[in-house]
């Protein structure tokens, strides 16, 4: 028996040419003229396989192949669609309207046809082995009309599914707006009773639809029926914890005078994406035999076209969920400026590339913390130094700094990296001060402290060119500071021990504090943020590694004290010890310790002074030079 395949041409020369070449080859060929009687031949004859021209009378080529595989009956039949015209939008229509093939014939290609006939007759002859739509008898005119109307009912519907899909991708940021988008879109395919879609995610999201009067039985069982067809069809998930759900939840309003809230009909419709099951979609129906064969056609090309949206949303949100833990993780460790480097820049460009810029380096270390640590078990230093270092950390990010590292008991702040402000030192200075302040409320109930011992701390803060960025191997890098800066603030912190004070500063520290000052500028908007306090010129000194004297400041937090006398007494004693006219200091010296008597850098500047009244160090230049790190 002869394959019949209809030939679809309105040009005659172009018919009987491939007519012939048809024949040839041994199929048994169909002929029309126009559109019309083309489709009454493929109802009544049920060929194969049709050819129809592009240009076809009545119903046009494209219009043709959508009419043959929008209709169940139809489906099964093979098209290729034909033009004389050589050109890319030819291609283009051709390629996308649902046809098997696109051919271009000529006088001398021709027989070329026959490869591309003998693969789509090929195709379809092993598909209508299993077939089971039944082939329609000879149609009439109102026939035509039907099969047209359906055949782009289907073609408005799945525009509508795709239009909304489109709408509802626009908002994949958004979860649950892609949820209420799909819901509408459903409603408007189906007028259901209930609905829900859950989702593989973590935790288990689930949308619900139902009506008001639904009773909490009704609604409880609906639920079970739709958690075990989830569970089965998401076979790949291990652990199905329904308690801990995100549950979203729409009514729908319903007249007093419904009376039924039972479900009759209820179809579980899994979305299908790559293998992966992002989704099921579960609906409900108070009316028996709802879901008929077109429905459910509907309602799998619905699941099709949303899986990949629902797919691409789900990974998203899980993209999203592991970028905040990320940030959460490490934003205790690192500048939550770098963390955006990080995620924003490629991996093929340099992240944080190193750069020298001026930042304030705050060094603060706990006074004899080896003593408290020797009396203590491990896990609760290790306690308290968390719920410390949490305390201080608060306090550094509210006046604008970033904790670089965490060393033993001490702490590393940056101000003015990775983000800068105005005025960077003063900031930390008044970030040390309420540091001081907040240490008087540090709970050491849980310590076993030596006797005698108070809970104090030192603090040293230098303003000066450093180099800043990613340092480390390509295994393992760290966001810091290097330079003789960090150096020098490591040095400034431990002259607290000999002087006696909570924080010393630099000169370069003391110039950005007085240049806020004159120009009345507010360290931020929040007056908590901003503390008086005193500075006090202590000494000149030359720490060790360094061959050019450092100015150092006291900063003092108690303007109370000490009294105007004792700082003015201070002050002339340093400005005679500079002179050399040690004698004369000491006394002014002298005259401090009787007001101040606890003053442990009035009474170290005194003893130098008795010290050099005997024996001038050579070459002194003003300053003291100081071995210790």
């Amino acid at each position: 028996m002869k394959t019949k395949i209809l030939v679809a041409f309105n040009s005659k020369t172009m018919l009987s040419l491939i007519c012939d070449c048809l024949d040839e080859a041994g199929f048994e060929v169909l002929k029309a003229d126009n559109g019309i009687d083309a489709l009454n031949i493929l109802c009544e004859e049920n060929p194969v396989c049709v050819l129809t021209y592009m240009e076809l009378p009545q119903i046009s080529g494209f219009s043709f192949a959508r009419i043959i595989k929008n209709t169940p009956y139809l489906k099964n039949t093979g098209i290729i669609l034909c033009s004389t015209e050589d050109g890319s939008v030819y291609q283009f229509w051709g390629d996308n309207s649902k046809s098997d093939g696109f051919f271009i014939p000529r006088s001398d290609n021709i027989h070329e046809l026959l490869g591309l006939v003998n693969k789509v007759t090929e195709q379809y002859e092993q598909i209508r082995k299993e077939e089971t739509e039944p082939v329609h008898s000879k149609i009439s005119p109102d026939d035509i009309l039907d099969i047209v109307t359906k055949a782009y009912d289907k073609e408005l519907f799945e525009l509508f599914v795709i239009k909304n899909a489109f709408q509802a991708s626009c908002s994949v940021l958004n979860l649950k707006q892609i949820l209420e988008k799909m819901a509408q879109t459903l409603s408007g395919i189906y007028n259901y009773d209930s609905l829900a879609i859950i989702l593989n995610t973590d935790p288990i999201m689930e949308y619900y639809d139902y009506p008001s009067n639904m009773s909490k039985e009704d609604l409880d069982d609906f639920k079970k029926v739709c958690h075990s067809d989830f569970e089965e069809r998401i076979y790949t998930r291990k652990k199905f914890n329904w308690k801990t759900n995100l549950i979203q939840e729409e009514i729908i309003e319903v007249e007093e005078n419904s009376r039924n809230t039972k479900i009759e009909s209820y179809e579980c419709f899994p979305l299908d994406s790559n293998k992966i099951y992002p989704a099921t979609i579960h609906i409900g129906s108070f009316k028996s035999g709802a879901f008929t064969p077109r429905l459910e056609q509907r309602l799998d090309f619905f699941t099709t076209i949303y899986s990949m949206i629902i797919e691409k949303a789900i990974w998203f949100q899980n993209a999203t969920n592991a970028e905040e833990k990320m940030r959460k993780a490490f934003s205790r460790f690192i500048p939550s400026k770098i963390i955006d480097d990080i995620i924003s820049t490629n991996e093929s460009e340099q992240t944080s590339i190193e750069e020298k810029r001026q930042v304030a380096i705050l060094i603060a270390d706990i006074r004899n913390f080896t003593s408290i640590s020797e009396k203590n078990k491990p896990e609760e230093v290790v306690k308290f130094l968390n719920y410390y270092f949490s305390k201080m950390g608060l306090i550094i990010k509210k006046h604008g700094g970033t904790i670089d590292k965490f060393m033993g008991d001490a702490i590393m702040a940056l101000f003015g990296a990775p983000e800068s402000y105005r005025f960077n030192a003063s900031r930390a200075a008044n970030a040390a001060v309420e540091m001081i302040n907040e240490i008087e409320k540090i709970d050491t109930g849980n310590l076993i402290l030596p006797k005698d011992y108070k809970f104090t701390v030192g603090i040293g803060i230098h303003y000066g060119d450093s180099i800043v960025g990613a340092i480390g191997s390509e295994e393992k890098k760290e966001y810091t500071v290097i330079g003789d800066s960090v150096n020098l603030a490591s040095r400034i912190e431990s002259l607290t021990k000999i002087y006696g004070s909570k924080i010393i500063v630099t000169e370069n520290v003391k110039r950005d504090i007085d240049s806020r000052l004159k120009n009345r500028y507010p360290v931020n908007e929040k007056k908590d943020t901003d503390f008086n306090f005193i500075m006090r010129h202590l000494d000149n000194v030359k720490v060790k590694g360094k061959s050019v004297a450092t100015k150092i400041y006291d900063i003092i937090e108690d303007v109370n004290l000490y009294t105007d006398e004792f700082l003015e007494n201070y002050a002339k004693g340093l400005h005679l010890y500079f002179d050399r006219n040690f004698q004369t200091a000491a006394n002014y010296f002298s005259k401090a310790l009787e007001i101040c008597s606890t003053d442990r850098a009035a009474r170290l500047m005194l003893r130098r002074c008795d010290e050099f009244s005997v024996n001038v160090p050579e070459n002194w230049d003003g300053s003291f030079s100081l071995s210790i790190k």
